[in-house]
């Protein structure tokens, strides 16, 4: 039980003598303050401290993540283990899109890439849409997946799988995060989810970045503000990494 007299100082001890798991309950639950206090002023929403929490959670979990693929591309021990990590085609019949978002701070908008082929890694389609607000990348990431999924219908596409690199997303789609479906993004997994059960022909999956690399550089594209671009055939920029993906399956 701590005695605190001085917020402050009372800090800066826990900064100098906590354990790592300490810290990081500490910056989650000061993340969570901040942010229900820019909610409250900014957007005049009301966040319940269960709310706040959940959000400032997701933050902490990607930042791991995060950290975790860092350590992972900075260590030369792992190179083999990343070469193994590619682009799967899907089986006979079956088709695949690949989604990702792309979040840039201190900006007040974000895109999302998509790219469809098929079992046998040719590019079939590409799409790029870009939408106004600064939202986590989880909700991004989230938005990205209901787009491949609707964009998969409007192609009228047989069977599909749609992968993302978000594992926050596709757990919480498959109903392994139960916990997560906070404010922000809990609606989106409610209307993913209704997508998919109108649609037995789509499954969402998760895919490491390697593996989703076409998907990352289509969002980098330039897109106007809520709109989108549709691309027939590969735009050049994307022309290397599909040789790749497609020479690793012939």
């Amino acid at each position: 039980m701590w005695d605190v007299e001085d917020g402050d100082v009372w800090l800066l001890d826990r900064f100098n003598s906590e354990p790592d798991d300490v810290l990081i309950k500490i910056a989650v639950v000061l993340w969570g303050i901040w942010f229900a206090r820019n909610k409250r002023i900014f957007e005049n929403t009301n966040l319940t401290p269960a709310m706040a929490m959940n959000w400032s959670k997701i933050q902490v979990e990607e930042w791991r993540q995060a950290n975790k693929k860092l350590q992972v591309d900075t260590d030369p021990l792992s190179s083999s283990a990343r070469a193994d990590i590619k682009w799967k085609p899907p089986s006979h019949g079956v088709f695949k899109v690949n989604v990702d978002a792309a979040v840039t701070e201190g900006r007040d908008f974000f895109a999302v890439g998509m790219v469809l082929r098929n079992n046998q890694g040719q590019f079939l389609a590409g799409r790029v849409m870009r939408f106004a607000g600064h939202v986590p990348v989880v909700e991004a990431e989230m938005v990205g997946v209901i787009e491949a999924i609707s964009w998969a219908n409007q192609l009228q596409i047989p069977s599909v799988i749609v992968e993302t690199d978000s594992q926050l997303c596709a757990n919480a789609i498959k109903g392994e995060n139960s916990n997560n479906n906070l404010l922000e993004i809990g609606n989106l997994i409610q209307q993913c989810k209704a997508l998919i059960r109108s649609s037995s022909r789509v499954l969402v999956d998760f895919v490491r970045k390697q593996a989703n690399r076409v998907a990352h550089q289509i969002a980098k594209i330039p897109c106007m503000l809520n709109g989108f671009s549709d691309f027939t055939s590969p735009p050049s920029c994307l022309l290397e990494t599909i040789m790749s993906d497609f020479s690793l399956i012939n």
